[in-house]
């Protein structure tokens, strides 16, 4: 039984790093044409981090989100976290937690400068990891499964560079569940706060 879980873990393992390999040489590849000028290379890039309440399993979890990525045009091409924590205690606050982490391609349609519709899609996997007796949260014995999600939201513009965005999102796991055994994929909503910048190499 263990040998079939661990062929199974390292099975996953490679998909996973298929994926992720393949969607950051599509970022790259993408964003050389608008990166390379004649002496320059130049990209514009954004961050945002945010929080919210997921609903996954029937239970209200807080949930935190980052991510970042390079802009082109209205396309936006990234990597995403979310983490939801699942249990907290003493000493260390958190004792178990979960992770949706992957490749993320958005889009924000409209005037910069104006409230924007923003549709995002990403796909990766999920880690779970509990602290057990005395050990510390370290995400060494952490199990993976497949993860992906879309989510809706707002642009909301606060300065030159600087907006809030209000986001729904449905997270999809179907062989993941916390070690109560609800569900760890389903809905969850919040804001983030998102910046951007220009950067040029000469």
């Amino acid at each position: 039984m263990n040998t079939e879980r661990t062929v199974h873990g390292s099975g996953y393992c490679r998909s996973k790093r298929k994926i992720l390999i393949v969607g950051l040489i599509f970022l790259g590849l993408s964003a050389m044409p608008c990166m390379v000028s004649a002496q320059e290379f130049t990209w514009e890039s954004y961050a945002e981090a945010g929080g919210g309440i997921s609903l996954a399993g029937g239970s209200v979890l807080p949930v935190m989100t980052l991510e970042a990525g390079f802009l082109i045009g209205s396309l936006e091409l990234g990597t995403s976290l979310v983490i939801l924590p699942l249990e907290f205690g003493n000493p260390d606050l958190v004792t178990a937690a979960a992770v949706h982490y992957g490749t993320s391609v958005g889009i924000c349609l409209g005037d910069e400068g104006s409230i924007r519709p923003l549709a995002r899609f990403s796909v990766g996997g999920i880690a779970r990891d509990r602290a057990e007796g005395t050990s510390h949260l370290d995400g060494y014995d952490a199990e993976k499964y497949f993860s992906a999600s879309i989510s809706l939201g707002a642009d909301i513009p606060v300065g030159e560079r600087w907006s809030v965005r209000p986001w729904f999102a449905w997270r999809l796991a179907p062989d993941a569940n916390d070690y109560e055994g609800g569900a760890l994929g389903g809905p969850d909503f919040g804001i983030a706060v998102r910046t951007t910048w220009i950067t040029t190499v000469r």
